[in-house]
């Protein structure tokens, strides 16, 4: 097996066969089991990388939101906790702006207005002003009692043709005014049936 060293000059030989280079005259300067690889040929011409990826450019708009039954989730307002709370009768529109429509009244003290954190919203009667309670109508479960008194609004609102200036007792089959609308009072809980056990 041929011992093969390189030169100083850069020529390899073997130096079995040769105590100098037999190319350049020039001594062996280390010993070399092969020579080294060669490089990688680079590439000819007018070589370039390859670019990157385009940027959007412009009015650049968003992936589009998925189609089909996707709906956003509602506003959160303050009658939302009140809506886990029990059913405890109804205001039913007979007559006025407010006429054929049905607004839920639960336990506790509900708000009357025509803002979105009210319990009972009037949004169609425009007498019931934007800012304020116009009323408060209440069911007091441990007594099971009903009662209507008046808000902080300025406005006035009637219980069976009396203005409401204080607390005054509701019964079933009342009627509330307030503005042009007219509301039949239909209770759920009381003496016969209630929610508490």
């Amino acid at each position: 097996m041929p011992n093969t060293v390189q030169c100083s000059g850069g020529h390899y030989f073997d130096l079995m066969l040769f105590a100098m280079c037999p190319f350049c005259g020039m001594p062996p300067s280390y010993p070399s089991q092969s020579p080294p690889p060669p490089a990688p040929p680079m590439p000819q011409g007018n070589y370039a990388p390859p670019p990157p990826p385009p940027m959007p450019q412009g009015n650049y708009a968003p992936p589009p939101v998925p189609q089909g039954n996707y709906a956003p989730p509602p506003p959160q307002s303050a009658a939302d906790g009140r809506s886990k709370k029990p059913t405890a009768g109804w205001l039913v529109g007979t007559e006025g702006a407010c006429a054929g429509k049905t607004y839920a009244l639960r336990e506790g003290r509900n708000f009357v207005g025509s803002s979105a954190d009210m319990d009972i919203i009037l949004t169609e009667e425009p007498a019931v002003s934007g800012a304020g309670i116009h009323a408060v109508l209440t069911y007091d479960p441990k007594h099971k009692r009903y009662y209507a008194q008046c808000g902080t609004s300025r406005e006035l609102y009637y219980v069976n043709d009396s203005v409401v200036l204080e607390a005054v007792p509701l019964k079933a089959d009342d009627t509330i005014t307030i503005g042009s609308s007219v509301f039949r009072f239909v209770a759920l809980c009381g003496e016969a049936f209630s929610w508490q056990k």
